[in-house]
């Protein structure tokens, strides 16, 4: 009988997990070694040869310590370095990778077999170095990363599937709010496929910014209490720490109680205050109403360029909504766009993620065993299959086939490999061109637009700008543009140039093929093309993150050489 060989891994900003699939079909997250469902993503560099990961990186980072990084998920994807950790400048991705490590060891002592091939998460609204950084901190972890799924997708699919819902379509909204990043997701849904519609985000709005805010109260009244300048507390990063602490106590407190008494010790005095669940709200509601105006422009999107006219669920993800003013917040800004009529739901919100994406890896092990059954049957390569496009006879005995194997009922077996999830491009793709008559104007011409569904191609032909060009250099952007084309200063650069080298001097106005081609995972690559005289030319665009494959050997051997505890 196979055994299950995915797991799903919800690498947040604040907190991870992972999660697995047992034989009997369920989601199930396994804890760390501190019985936790959820480790801090917080990792402290103890000496050259440790690393600490988890509650005992946070107390570490409480205390002050330089030596403890966390909230590096918010920088994937970009050219932030951490100094002073290790002889070499450390990336976001290699600070994730511990993370990952973390979480695959403490799951290894729990399940039979070695935990190596995952699905990881990533917010809907990542762009495309942040999504291939994420990629590469699995790969620095030493992990093969089949899958990068969005986190609301991943929530939707552990909610469709939870729920066995059967036949009838629906609109679901997805509102993320975690402990850094928020997310808001219009997709349709039902039993056999999740389709996302429409993307919108803040990559540093989350609940660590509600701990701030509060934060910043308990500071003023404790300057107020000790006679102190608020200025002069605020500087002192231990007693902000503390104060830190003191307010995502308070907070969870506050989402079951009505008031919560905060008692804070500090080298400034002592301070004893009651903190209302209304004052709370006041403190607070500037950071709700930008979810809640995210959450309208990604409705207002649906409805106007989309057609989506109504929404049935509301689906609430993140262990930040369990602040009880998020539902109530949420549902007053649906009635007054015309939504009060949505369902609000909670599913595990600080789990369905990791959950959502361990049964995304489960599938993904099945469709690839029947694939690998089809290749067997017919003599083609398996990965080229499309099991969609396989004839009926012989995919139902490649099912029939994984069924027995795996020791399943044929009926899971077909709902896994039948079920498809469409995702969205999180952002618009094009390359810098010149423009007007004297060449001295850039901007950007987009080629793939913001939510069009993936995968999916597209070609544009453009010209060499001078006489007697020797080559070009294609140059990739990203932005939340929907035009055709747009200002530079609307989007940003990914990846490495893709330089193309004719060989001889051109001609004005020669063609220059440009191909996107953006994978299910919203992955890119970029092809160019030049084909005058029977001459044809190519090159391939790199994603950004760590540069060269030697790079990333040498990277991972490192990662992987530290002890992690």
């Amino acid at each position: 009988m196979a055994t299950e060989t995915y797991f799903g891994i919800d690498l947040g900003t604040t907190y991870s997990c992972i999660a697995c699939v047992k034989g009997d079909g369920e989601a199930t997250v396994l804890s760390n070694s501190e019985s936790n469902q959820t480790t801090p993503s917080v990792v402290y560099f103890e000496n050259e040869n440790n690393v600490a990961v988890g509650q005992a990186a946070k107390e570490e980072l409480r205390a002050g310590s330089e030596k403890a990084i966390a909230r590096a998920k918010q920088d994937m994807g970009t050219d932030k370095r951490f100094e002073g950790y290790r002889p070499e400048a450390l990336t976001p991705q290699e600070i994730s990778a511990y993370v990952l490590r973390k979480l695959v060891k403490d799951a290894a002592a729990q399940v039979d077999g070695k935990v190596s091939d995952v699905v990881i998460t990533c917010p809907a609204y990542f762009g495309l170095d942040a999504k291939a950084a994420t990629r590469q901190a699995g790969e620095l972890a030493g992990l093969e990363v089949h899958y990068v799924i969005p986190e609301p997708v991943a929530a939707a699919y552990y909610y469709i599937n939870r729920a066995e819902l059967e036949g009838t379509a629906r609109t679901l909204l997805v509102y993320d709010l975690g402990g850094g990043t928020f997310d808001v997701t219009v997709m349709r849904a039902d039993a056999a496929e999740i389709r996302v519609v429409c993307i919108e985000g803040d990559a540093r709005l989350g609940g660590d910014d509600w701990d701030a805010a509060v934060a910043e109260w308990l500071a003023k009244e404790l300057a107020r209490e000790c006679g102190k300048d608020v200025d002069t507390i605020a500087e002192h990063d231990e007693t902000m720490q503390a104060l830190l602490e003191k307010a995502e106590e308070a907070k969870k407190q506050l989402s079951s109680k009505e008031t919560t008494r905060v008692r804070i010790l500090s080298d400034f005095g002592k301070m004893s205050i009651d903190l209302t669940r209304k004052r709370f709200d006041e403190i607070t509601n500037g950071l709700l109403d930008k979810t809640l105006e995210l959450t309208r422009d990604v409705v207002t999107d649906a409805r106007e360029r989309h057609n989506v006219t109504s929404v049935d669920e509301v689906l609430l993800v993140g262990g930040s909504t369990f602040m009880p003013q998020v539902e109530a917040g949420l549902r007053a800004s649906l009635a007054d766009i015309g939504l009060g009529h949505a369902l609000i739901k909670r599913v595990d919100p600080h789990l369905a993620v990791a959950k959502g994406a361990a049964w995304y890896a489960y599938k993904c092990a099945i469709d690839a065993e029947v694939r690998q059954n089809v290749a067997e049957a017919t003599g083609q390569e398996a990965m080229a299959i499309r099991i969609e496009n396989v004839a009926a006879s012989v995919r139902g005995e490649a099912e029939r086939h994984v069924a027995v194997e795996r020791g399943i009922s044929l009926s899971d077996v077909r709902k896994m490999t039948r079920q498809r999830i469409i995702n969205a491009a999180p952002k618009t793709f094009g390359i810098e061109v010149v423009a007007g008559q004297d060449n001295e104007k850039r901007e950007i011409a987009n080629l793939i637009l913001k939510d069009t569904n993936v995968p999916c191609e597209a070609s544009r032909e453009f010209y060499t700008a001078s006489a007697n060009q020797s080559g070009v250099s294609i140059l990739c952007w990203e932005s939340i543009s929907l035009n055709d084309n747009c200002d530079l200063n609307e989007g940003e650069r990914i990846g490495d140039d893709l330089n193309l080298e004719f060989g001889e001097p051109l001609q004005k106005n020669t063609p220059i093929d440009v191909h996107f081609k953006l994978s299910a995972d919203a992955l890119l690559s970029v092809t160019a093309t030049e084909r005058s005289k029977g001459k044809v030319i190519e090159g391939k665009f790199r994603v950004g993150a760590i540069g060269s494959d030697e790079e990333l050997q040498e990277r991972k051997a490192v990662t992987r050489a530290m002890t992690i505890t």
